[in-house]
């Protein structure tokens, strides 16, 4: 506005006062207006335009269907299969044309992510319902289907699921919920059955993760077993985010089944095939549909071979229009996973009863669905009053080389063994137990020894043992076997151990170093942020769902006093306990070492006596992110898994141990570490046998966090708190 004013300068020896500025050249600031406004209309004149074509005679109508399912996190691949099969139909029927009376119309897809998570998936459907959708396909899991179907029945929205098999689902008397596939009962009697009338099952162990899908289908093949004549021998729980199962094995082991049943998904199945070969357990395992997928195989290796699983409806060479479909879709989208047919078959079935009833209403859209009968890509469909699909088919599948085949006939099942007695038992948790403490112990020193020189909880540590995970999954998988498994794995410490080394330098150097002398409060915020910053880097760089860690070294167990003990058990032990030597060797007998614990007591004194502190610091965090490198690589070959949020239980974990050992003090992380893997191992594998049942070992997590609780509460420095010699 400078150019617009004019004021007379103030002149005390002219005797001249200040005047009111004046507003000068009108005529200009009216074109500027003009220019502006006309400016403004000329942005919205594509909307106007567009809005004025939208309601011409011959423009097609625009219809709105929700699509929802995880379309990120573990579940993301069955998520993105379902809303890529919901598209396909969407985009062949408005190929074709859609017509409501006389009425043409555009079918568009509004997708939204669920994550998997009932909370969410209420968020979720409010979303959609208020967007201005006028039916439903989804949700994915059990879990989250139930209860955004109250908000899509309280809306008067259809919901179709195409994967959704809770029995709880249909039975609440919603006439707005449908699905397309058999459901838990159908499903898990033609499991128990077939566990105990073919497979001729003498003693079955039952797992499951607590969702509504996964305890719903355990339950079901509980009841059918019983009624068969099977002896269920014990039933675990778990989670549906968990990747360590061997106390629970431990534990089912103990009672010899040469068959296990697990309700749950693919991303967790996985890991417990892996770990059930780890520890020499010969069950059959057996699952539903949430194990029969590609994802499974890719994930669970050699581990898959001869797991038996089951999927509600037809194999998809049998299905009327399986061998088409399959056709379209991977030339789109790629390798089918497990659910795309149904959901292609939910949202065509929807179209084609907004066709029937000749209207894009949502009550039109109900009374049609419970009145339709087609022919569609997986069978002939139709639903029953409750919203179930009619004569839902069963087929079972088992994996023979690599590749899920129709069960034509039950395989034999190998010669039961004699269960190993509770010595056997003990000695198994104890191991797994110092495993995972070994890892722990490992990830427990970066927080230690950063801790002990610049009384600094870096809570970004976590994700750096993450990023060395994620990169040694990368090296071993670009590798693609050029290299002999021992050599790929050590290519992958290498790689991962440096590149953890220079991000650690960076981060010390540029986020902590300028608040060195901040308040307290300043770092650690800042160490969080750094925590966020590098998840969602991982998260950008790898993708949200699960990495899989091919399989380096031949992992089959031996058996130690009726304990079996993998290679990679060893590794971990033998190479956690070498790198602690060296580091015990590193900080006292060499001159870095002195200075480390020179700059801990007191380093203002340290610096007057020539000690560059800066430089022990830096190296400081290096030597912690090498540790924490070495443990990424361990845990993801020992659970064959890596996920860009892996790092932050494993941090709170460690960081727990580092503060129950003592933090600041290194044996104190090393025995917290071990102490917190060892509690964690038993607990999980006697709290059902303490309790009568009454707890079960999905409570994990809580055992640790209560001892530590116990702990500081008697002793607040820790077990070994104390300002020592050894402290780093």
């Amino acid at each position: 506005m400078a150019a617009l004013w004019t004021r007379r300068r103030h002149n005390p020896q002219m005797g001249l006062r200040p005047e009111r500025p004046r507003l000068l050249c009108l005529p200009l600031l009216k074109r500027r207006i003009v220019v502006a406004v006309a400016g403004l209309c000329m942005c919205w004149l594509p909307a106007i335009t567009w809005a004025a074509d939208a309601t011409q005679p011959g423009s097609p109508k625009v219809v709105k269907i929700g699509s929802v399912a995880p379309l990120t996190g573990p579940q993301a691949h069955l998520g993105r299969d379902n809303d890529n099969g919901v598209r396909l139909a969407v985009e062949q029927a408005n190929a074709r044309g859609v017509t409501l009376g006389s009425e043409r119309v555009h079918i568009e897809v509004v997708s939204e992510d669920d994550q998997a998570d009932p909370k969410t998936a209420t968020i979720v459907a409010q979303k959609l319902i208020d967007s201005g959708v006028v039916a439903v396909v989804g949700h994915l899991n059990s879990g989250a289907t139930i209860p955004a179907s109250k908000r899509y029945h309280d809306a008067g929205i259809p919901q179709i699921s195409p994967s959704a098999t809770a029995i709880a689902y249909t039975a609440q008397g919603y006439d707005n919920a449908f699905r397309v596939m058999a459901n838990d009962s159908q499903q898990g009697g033609a499991l128990g059955r077939f566990a105990v009338e073919q497979l001729k099952a003498q003693r079955i162990a039952i797992v499951d993760d607590r969702t509504a899908y996964g305890q719903g289908l355990a339950d079901e093949f509980e009841k059918a077993a019983r009624a068969a004549g099977g002896n269920i021998v014990g039933r675990e729980y778990t989670t549906d985010r968990a990747t360590d199962f061997t106390a629970i094995l431990t534990s089912l082991k103990g009672r010899g089944p040469d068959v296990i049943f697990f309700g749950g998904m693919d991303a967790q199945g996985a890991p417990l095939a892996r770990q059930m070969r780890a520890l020499g357990l010969p069950a059959v395992l057996m699952s539903g549909d949430g194990l029969q997928s590609a994802e499974f195989l890719k994930l669970a290796g050699r581990a898959a071979e001869g797991a038996i699983a089951s999927t509600p409806g037809l194999p998809p060479a049998k299905m009327p229009g399986g061998e088409a479909f399959r056709r379209d879709f991977v030339a789109k989208y790629g390798i089918i996973q497990n659910y795309a047919p149904y959901a292609f078959d939910a949202a065509a079935t929807l179209i084609a009863a907004m066709e029937k009833a000749g209207s894009a209403e949502p009550d039109s859209i109900v009374a049609a669905l419970h009145a339709i009968e087609r022919d569609g890509v997986t069978g002939p469909l139709a639903f029953d009053e409750k919203g179930d699909i009619r004569g839902g088919a069963v087929t079972l599948y088992r994996v023979v080389d690599g590749k899920w085949t129709v069960v034509e006939a039950a395989p034999a099942l190998s010669t039961p063994e004699a269960p190993p007695g509770p010595g056997a038992v003990f000695l198994q948790q104890l191991v797994n137990g110092l495993t995972v403490g070994a890892i722990y112990a490992l990830v427990a020193l970066g927080y230690t020894m950063v801790y002990g020189i610049l009384g600094l909880i870096n809570f970004a540590h976590g994700e750096v043992v993450m990023m060395g995970a994620m990169i040694a999954v990368s090296v071993v998988a670009a590798l693609g076997g050029a290299l002999p498994g021992a050599w790929a794995l050590a290519a992958a410490i290498g790689l991962a151990a440096l590149v953890c080394m220079a991000l650690a330098a960076t981060v010390e150097r540029v986020a902590y170093r300028p608040l060195r002398n901040a308040p307290r409060l300043a770092p650690l915020i800042t160490a969080i942020g750094v925590s966020i910053i590098l998840q969602n880097v991982a998260m950008l760089v790898w993708g949200r769902q699960y990495r899989t860690m091919a399989e380096t070294l031949d992992n089959t167990p031996f058996s130690l006093g009726g304990a079996a003990i993998s290679p990679l058990q060893l590794l971990i032990l033998g190479g956690a306990g070498a790198v602690l030597a060296a580091l015990w060797w590193l900080v006292h007998r060499t001159r870095l070492g002195r200075a480390m614990r020179a700059t801990s007591q007191n380093r203002d004194a340290a610096q007057l006596m020539g000690v560059d502190t800066d430089g022990v610091i830096r190296a400081t965090f290096i030597i912690g992110a090498a540790l924490g490198a070495f443990a990424g690589v361990m845990v993801s070959a020992y659970y064959g898994l890596a996920h860009y949020y892996m790092g932050f239980m494993l941090g709170l974990k460690a960081f727990s141990a580092a503060v129950l050992g003592g933090i600041g003090n290194l044996g104190g992380a090393v025995l917290g570490g071990l102490l917190l893997g060892v509690i964690e191992s038993f607990g999980a594998g006697y709290i059902g046998w303490l309790t009568g049942g009454f707890l079960g070992s999905h409570y994990q997590d809580v055992f640790a966090f209560v001892v530590l609780i116990i702990v500081l509460v008697l002793r607040p420095s820790g077990l070994l708190g104390s300002k020592g010699a050894d402290r780093a």
